[in-house]
């Protein structure tokens, strides 16, 4: 079983790093916007890595004091890295921490207006200093995302129409990006009249000013990048300080398959399911949709079969099962298609939409692709709610089938179960695409068109010398679809010269893709975004495997406190995590701060037989027990370990794969969690026999 995550809409990849926050009055409980006056974009952009920075001012112009709390909402697939505030002439920068954000009091209602502007989960964070009358407040976040492309057309917009907020002029709107690239850059374009744009071959800028007017217009950049013969494309530095044990280097790889394309030579049983509730009125998604499904009936093949399923509360088919593509049949899919409406706030239940669809394969013919195509823009409100649960169902379901499926999930916007979605498509031989409110009639249809060739299946990743890399994600390596790109990221101990080998197969033919470069052995300032490209893409797998457990399990909370940790030590806020300005000192003490007062380095080997030796450093003195425990995947307590820590230093404490009662364990996956003090670290290990 496979999965694609893809962030993207094909053909031009659109990338929405949304619009720029919006400051409130947390102590009114009428919702009532802080005037915004000015915004600026910085935008540094280096081998598809988007670093962003936005700059807002903010002005209360009230007549009484007002209490801020900040919106703004992060695109789905970048990592807020930073958030940090200027006021009463003094700076202040929030740190992360392992709570997830809960803001209490505020508004008990927002306008539509406002909640279609945020895309329903933005960032939230509370400033704990009064503005006064006439107070200015500056509020810069930054954040890295990954920019991925098809064909090599990158589309990325960044949403400055604040109209929706705010008609008052702007006192200042500026742009400023730069692209940097080892590919030759052959179009670079802005939508603004009057930007200042250069293109140097592998060096690009945009600038935009604009003074004293509505923020009323987007920023939309296109720029195309010619492709690599062999499609690989490898990124290396090293990270000066690193919170475990497994090298200081970090890379990634980006792979764009170049073989030629070969015709998947089946027929499709395909059933079309398409979310109508309420939020997909919204930003004419629901529009966007219907025309995809439409296209999608004018495609199909004489042999190919075909239905098509809405829901909101309630699940609605045109027919029981599949049906032959006809004339009359095609007809009654646009007529069905067509009215389809979402007005209604009703909930949205996608364990019964997913139920119905999935049934219909019941003893389905191997002579068939029996693929799923699943619109959604929310998370599951009516029927199964939990996501353990929900997957639970559907794997017993597609158990009894007796026949293959293929899922194809589209997440809309920003308030989807990304992990649901994941694992919903990754059990089912799929992939999961997310996509911006915008983007769902092109990354539809050009999806779609790709499904006619066969992907590249069974990928494997190997190197030479051996072990020169380790942690790579994701796990599994991922389908490869022709003219979309996989992004693969790991570590390594040792910078040297290195040949990776991306294997895999097409239509049972055997392909292969080689590519040599030497591993960096320097910390490369500018590629400081890789390590936390990694830390993102190990959290993702993380989280993926906590969905598979019970909320309270042990190994759900286990899982729950790496992600927590991860997040921490790299400085990539999750759903785990958020900002948080209690005691926070000014910017000039914070490069006096360590990151973390014991660090978890991991344990080596790993997979060990028949024992591991497990590491932390302390960065402090603690006189104290660390106290470690084992479980297996049951949950079940298996050893009870101790290492006296006094003074800083490596501490290693040795497994010899022995219970409490001094019997050898089975081969498995085992958990371990370290508790020292109030510090607590975890960690899993893999004993292979």
């Amino acid at each position: 079983m496979k999965k694609l995550i893809l962030f993207c809409a094909f053909g031009f990849i659109f990338i929405l790093i949304h619009a720029t926050g919006v400051v409130i009055n947390k102590n009114n409980d009428v919702f009532s916007p802080i005037r915004l006056q000015s915004c600026h974009y910085i935008v540094d952009i280096q081998n598809q890595v988007s670093a962003v920075t936005v700059i807002q001012s903010f002005i209360n112009n009230e007549a009484y004091n007002i209490m801020p709390r900040y919106y703004f909402p992060v695109p789905r697939g970048a990592s807020a890295t930073q958030l940090r505030w200027f006021i009463h002439n003094q700076w202040h920068t929030a740190i992360i921490s392992g709570t997830s954000q809960n803001p209490q009091g505020g508004p008990s209602d927002f306008p539509l207006n406002f909640v279609v502007y945020i895309s329903l989960m933005p960032t939230v964070f509370d400033f704990n200093e009064l503005m006064l009358p006439n107070d200015s407040l500056r509020v810069e976040i930054t954040y890295a995302q990954l920019l991925p492309y098809t064909f090599g057309s990158v589309n990325q917009i960044l949403k400055n129409d604040y109209s929706a907020i705010q008609t008052y002029p702007l006192q200042l709107q500026q742009l400023d990006l730069t692209l940097t690239t080892d590919r030759l850059i052959t179009a670079f374009n802005l939508n603004i009249p009057g930007a200042t744009i250069t293109n140097t071959g592998n060096y690009a800028t945009a600038h935009v000013q604009i003074t004293n007017a509505p923020a009323t217009t987007n920023y939309s950049l296109i720029y195309a990048l010619q492709q690599t013969s062999n499609g690989i494309q490898v990124i290396s530095t090293q990270k000066d300080s690193i919170p475990d044990g497994f090298g200081q280097g970090f890379f990634f790889m980006m792979f764009e398959p170049s073989n030629a394309v070969v015709s998947d030579s089946l027929p499709k049983k395909i059933t079309l399911v398409i979310d109508h509730s309420g939020s997909m009125y919204y930003e004419n998604k629901i529009e966007q949709a219907k025309n995809a499904f439409n296209y999608i009936l004018d495609q199909l093949n004489s042999n190919d079969m075909f239905n098509v399923v809405t829901f909101d509360h309630l699940v609605v088919n045109l027919w029981a099962n599949p049906q032959p593509v006809t004339p009359a049949n095609i007809a009654a899919g646009h007529q069905f298609i067509n009215a389809i409406s979402a007005i209604e706030p009703n909930g949205t239940n996608i364990s019964g939409a997913l139920n119905f669809s999935i049934s219909q394969y019941y003893l389905a013919p191997p002579t068939y692709n029996n693929v799923i195509f699943f619109l959604t823009d929310g998370q599951p409100t009516v029927g199964i709610q939990d996501s353990y649960q929900l997957i639970n169902n559907i794997d017993n379901l597609v158990a009894g089938l007796q026949a293959e499926i293929k899922l194809f999930t589209f997440g809309i916007g920003s308030d989807v179960n990304y992990q649901l979605l994941s694992i919903l498509s990754d059990h089912n031989n799929g992939t999961a695409i997310f996509l911006g409110d915008f983007e769902i009639y092109s990354t539809v249809t050009q999806f779609y068109s790709m499904m006619h060739y066969a992907p590249m299946d069974s990928v494997a990743l190997n190197v030479t010398p051996l072990n020169g890399i380790s942690e790579v994600y994701p796990i599994p390596l991922p389908n490869i679809y022709n003219g979309s790109q996989t992004i693969i990221t790991g570590r390594y101990s040792i910078p040297q010269y290195i040949t990776f080998n991306l294997s895999g197969n097409i239509n049972s033919n055997p392909v292969n893709y080689e590519y040599s470069t030497n591993l960096s052995a320097i910390t490369d300032t500018l590629l400081q975004f890789v390590p936390k490209l990694w830390a993102s893409k190990k959290i993702d797998h993380l989280l993926m495997e906590y969905y598979t457990y019970p909320s309270n399990s042990p190994e759900a909370l286990l899982l729950k406190q790496q992600i927590i940790d991860l997040s921490i030590a790299y400085g990539v806020v999750c759903v785990f995590t958020s900002f948080t300005g209690d005691d926070t000192p000014n910017e000039d003490e914070l490069d006096d701060i360590p990151a973390a007062e014991i660090i978890l380095m991991g344990n080596y080997p790993n997979p060990f037989n028949p024992e591991t030796t497990i590491r932390i450093r302390a960065l402090k003195e603690f006189n104290n027990h660390a106290f470690i425990e084992i479980y297996n995947l049951k949950g079940q307590l298996v050893r009870n370990l101790a290492v006296w820590v006094n003074q800083k230093g490596i501490y290693e404490v040795r497994w010899d794969g022995r219970n409490n009662n001094g019997k050898m364990v089975s081969s498995g996956t085992y958990f371990y969690k370290i508790t020292i003090g109030n510090h607590i670290l975890t960690g899993k290990m893999l004993l292979l026999k």
